[in-house]
C-alpha cells in the first residue's frame, strides 16, 4: 500500500500532458493501481489549489476541477483514507523528526 501525498498526485497529472519526473512516472505506472491511496487531506489540498487557480484564471480552474471529478474520484474511489487525530500527530512527529535531520 502507498499513501501518494498531494505533491505526487500533482507530478503524476503532469505526465499526461507534459513532462513530468520521469523516475516518478515509471514507478507509478509499475504498481498496481489497487495499492495506491490518497488521503481525504489531499483531496482537500487539491480541492483548495482548484479554487485558488479558478479565481485567477477561471478556464485553468475549470480544467482543473474536471480532472478532479473526472480523474482522481474515479481513479481512487474506495481507497480514499480518512484522517484523524492520530494519523496527523503522527505525520506531525515525521515531519519534525525529518526537520532535524535536515537542520
Amino acid at each position: 500500500m502507498f499513501l501518494l501525498d498531494t505533491g505526487i498526485v500533482l507530478e503524476l497529472r503532469k505526465a499526461r500532458a507534459e513532462p513530468a519526473d520521469a523516475g516518478l512516472a515509471a514507478w507509478a505506472a509499475g504498481l498496481p493501481r489497487h495499492k495506491l491511496f490518497i488521503s481525504a487531506l489531499t483531496l482537500l489540498e487539491i480541492e483548495n489549489a482548484a479554487a485558488r487557480l479558478a479565481r485567477k484564471d477561471r478556464g485553468a480552474g475549470l480544467v482543473v476541477r474536471d480532472w478532479i471529478d473526472q480523474r482522481v474520484m474515479p481513479a481512487f474511489e474506495g481507497r480514499m483514507l480518512p484522517v484523524d487525530a492520530a494519523v496527523v500527530r503522527r505525520r506531525a512527529q515525521i515531519g519534525r523528526a525529518s526537520c532535524r535531520e535536515r537542520g
